[in-house]
């Protein structure tokens, strides 16, 4: 009769031959051997989109511990490090203390393609895209970090990049046919402040706050004394709302105070709420005309203005003349906008009008963005880059 050893060896040998074709078998094998726990554990691309399934949408969802480390992490960060030769680095470890109020932004249509939440619904796509997660093997350090953290039964036998929450995220984000919208970075946003603010400090405006990463960077950066910020979104002004109350009263705690004033509406709305020679940076990111559909409401800028020569001419440019009415006369207006594939030239289209209208472009820096894993073949290098212009009144 063979003993629990016998078969804890024999166990081991299958599940060391079988390994490689792992990824084709429709179930998970657990074997378990008294003693030592022996346990073998094979994952398919169809059992791995079930676990994932059972635990529910990979939503950033951190606790109030979690809010608070990150929180803090941030606050002591270098940030001003960020900018060099007028390069924006990439840092997203602060990202998900951001875009854990937005849950919904997995659910934003962008570039006419599949959203995230679309594809982790298809009981077809869903699999296929976690077996390019399994093949891609290319894991950040929270991937890597989610992945010691798994019980050791798993051991050498688990498929590592296609069980943890960031590795099903990565999974929705670069699986072909889908896109998903992305948070503006925390700490670079921090860093942008620092550099374009006056050495005093001062007052931001902020003319599409979206996910909150501009809102985070102001509460990080000691040069933001106010932010102003506005989104016409309803869900989205909603999850503005539960950051600011969630996080100013513990950044007080931590020794960081500003004021944070926003308001549910559109940048091109809000002159009744601006004061004249107020704003001593206007700073952010607008929607790239309907690129991303962030909701289907009729005060969003896409369903307002119904073809991009009205979204530039009234949309961008009320809010240009929203810009000029409230900075003061040295005043900066700083813009992140790029080229996409609904409107190739937009970037260009974009000074062109600011330019046209009493705007001074003094400077332009680049902010890196990763290139998606299985998307390198057409960029060069890691990163790609997007521009953000700076402006001043003539």
């Amino acid at each position: 009769m063979r003993t629990a050893h016998d078969l804890a060896v024999m166990a081991k040998k299958k599940n060391e031959a079988d390994r490689d074709t792992a990824p084709t078998l429709p179930i998970i094998v657990c074997i378990n051997v008294e003693g030592n726990k022996l346990t073998a554990v094979r994952v398919s691309p169809e059992a791995a989109a079930k676990v994932s399934r059972v635990k529910g949408f990979p939503h950033y969802d951190l606790s109030p511990e979690e809010k608070r480390d990150k929180l803090r992490k941030l606050l002591d960060y270098d940030y001003f490090r960020l900018i060099r030769r007028g390069v924006v680095k990439q840092m997203t470890q602060f990202n998900p203390l951001a875009s854990t109020y937005f849950p919904h932004m997995w659910a934003v249509p962008a570039g006419g393609k599949r959203t995230p939440s679309e594809l982790f619904a298809d009981n077809n796509e869903f699999p296929k895209a976690m077996a390019k997660r399994d093949k891609l093997r290319d894991r950040s350090k929270q991937e890597l970090k989610e992945e010691n953290s798994l019980p050791n039964i798993f051991g050498d036998y688990l498929p590592p990049s296609v069980l943890t929450k960031s590795s099903v995220q990565k999974a929705l984000r670069t699986y072909s046919g889908t896109q998903g919208v992305s948070n503006f970075s925390p700490a670079a946003a921090a860093a942008i402040y620092h550099r374009l603010l006056p050495k005093q400090g001062g007052v931001t405006w902020d003319m599409s706050c979206g996910w909150g990463g501009r809102l985070l960077g102001a509460i990080a950066c000691d040069k933001v004394h106010k932010y102003i910020g506005c989104d016409p979104s309803t869900e989205t002004y909603k999850g503005l709302l539960k950051m600011r109350a969630e996080l100013l009263p513990i950044a007080r705690n931590m020794g960081r105070n500003l004021k944070v004033e926003l308001h549910k509406l559109g940048s091109e709305m809000m002159r009744p709420k601006l004061k004249p020679n107020s704003v001593d940076l206007a700073f952010s990111s607008p929607p790239y005309f309907a690129q991303e559909r962030y909701s289907d409401e009729s005060t969003q800028s896409w369903v307002k203005y119904k073809t991009k020569d009205e979204w530039l001419t009234q949309f961008v440019g009320d809010t240009l003349a929203n810009c000029a009415y409230c900075l003061k006369p040295d005043g900066l207006l700083s813009v992140n906008i790029a080229d996409v594939s609904s409107h190739p030239t937009l970037a260009q289209e974009f000074v062109q009008f600011a330019e046209g209208h009493g705007w001074k472009l003094i400077k332009t820096m680049k902010l890196a963005l990763s290139v998606m894993p299985g998307t390198r073949r057409k960029q060069k290098g890691k990163y790609k880059y997007e521009p953000i212009f700076v402006f001043r009144r003539r």
